[in-house]
């Protein structure tokens, strides 16, 4: 567990975005790639498979800071969305957020049985049909700033999940 979960009890909250920003953190650590690659999504040296329905009252991160530490550490975000009982929760949006930006996807928690075992496939399929793509961009700069992607692929490729950018190398 991490260090802040006593603290984070004692609030009474849930810190979803503190949660993933220390796991990435301290366990993931800092992956730097040297070149400034684009990495396509599945690429993820790491994952975080999450049960949650986003909604996040304790966190002292900012969910931009999460992201940026999961792109950082090459960690995609899968997330099961559990029904919230708050019909103004910013927690679906949450989640989209934090999958689409991390090369990660959402799916619902309350689906049966053989819906969540499909959705289980198609994380497993993820994580092992990846591919790196690397390129190193003419005019690469290095300054340690974010670069947004897009990745085109041939029309009989149905989709292509990347993440939503990379970070340049510093000096």
């Amino acid at each position: 567990l991490f260090p802040y979960t006593t603290l984070f009890r004692s609030m009474g909250g849930t810190a979803i975005i503190d949660s993933i920003y220390r796991a990435c953190l301290n366990q993931f650590g800092r992956l730097s790639d040297g070149a400034g690659a684009a990495v396509t999504a599945a690429d993820s040296a790491n994952f975080i498979l999450l049960f949650s329905d986003g909604e996040d009252n304790a966190s002292h991160a900012y969910l931009n800071e999460a992201v940026e530490i999961c792109q950082r550490s090459n960690t995609a975000i899968y997330a099961f969305r559990v029904p919230s009982e708050s019909k103004s929760s910013d927690g679906p949006k949450t989640l989209a957020q934090l999958a689409s930006q991390t090369g990660g996807r959402v799916f619902q928690a309350d689906d049966s049985d053989a819906e969540i075992y499909e959705d289980l496939r198609i994380i497993e399929a993820d994580l092992r049909d990846q591919y790196r793509l690397i390129y190193k961009p003419m005019d690469l700069k290095h300054n340690g700033s974010f670069h947004h992607i897009a990745l085109k692929g041939p029309e009989r490729v149905e989709s292509i999940t990347v993440r939503s950018g990379y970070y340049a190398p510093a000096r």
